[in-house]
């Protein structure tokens, strides 16, 4: 469960600062990183991997939130501050 929770707000933080293309090497990392700690370990192969493929889709949702969370801060600020053609508006 820590590794879900870990994997959500690792990618919460990706869709905050980068495009889509980091998903394949973090989601690569994410997965080697999980299925290495689970052997070494001494647990069995399937259920790690199954573990790490549900990390790997909790950073995609995590991912999309961030990108949903990243598009309505610019949002409000772009409604708030400029105008529809990017021109400053006067504050009043």
């Amino acid at each position: 469960m820590i590794v879900l929770i870990v994997s959500l707000l690792t990618g919460l933080a990706l869709g905050q600062r980068f495009k889509v293309l980091v998903l394949v090497p973090a989601a690569g990392l994410a997965i080697t990183l999980t299925i290495a700690a689970g052997l070494v370990q001494g647990e069995a192969f399937w259920p790690t991997t199954l573990i790490a493929l549900a990390a790997t889709m909790s950073m995609q949702i995590g991912y999309l939130l961030g990108l949903g969370i990243r598009s309505l801060m610019l949002g409000v600020g772009a409604n708030s501050l400029w105008g529809s053609r990017g021109e400053r508006r006067a504050a009043h």
